[in-house]
């Protein structure tokens, strides 16, 4: 979650917000750390009421889900030539 949020606050609030102070830019990341772990504890008390069965099997049937269409999107460009021809 440390690497999350660090990157969010450094790399998006830098981009949309010039004029952050370390100040801010540090209270900002803190409370996206407490956001992040309460929605993760949140997550873990629902996945353990659900009766998954194995919890490993789950996890990796959630990634597969988000990771096949991303996984397609990083082939797209070199199986096509033309990608953002598409729309024009």
């Amino acid at each position: 979650m440390h690497s999350i949020c660090a990157a969010v606050s450094t790399d998006f609030g830098g981009l949309f917000k010039k004029d952050w102070s370390d100040q801010k830019q540090l209270s900002f990341a803190r409370s996206l750390v407490a956001c992040l772990g309460v929605l993760c504890t949140k997550d873990t008390l629902i996945i353990s009421c659900i009766g998954t069965g194995r919890i490993f099997d789950f996890l990796i049937g959630q990634m597969g889900l988000i990771g096949i269409p991303l996984a397609g999107l990083f082939l797209m460009r070199p199986i096509v030539t033309r990608t953002e021809a598409m729309h024009t």
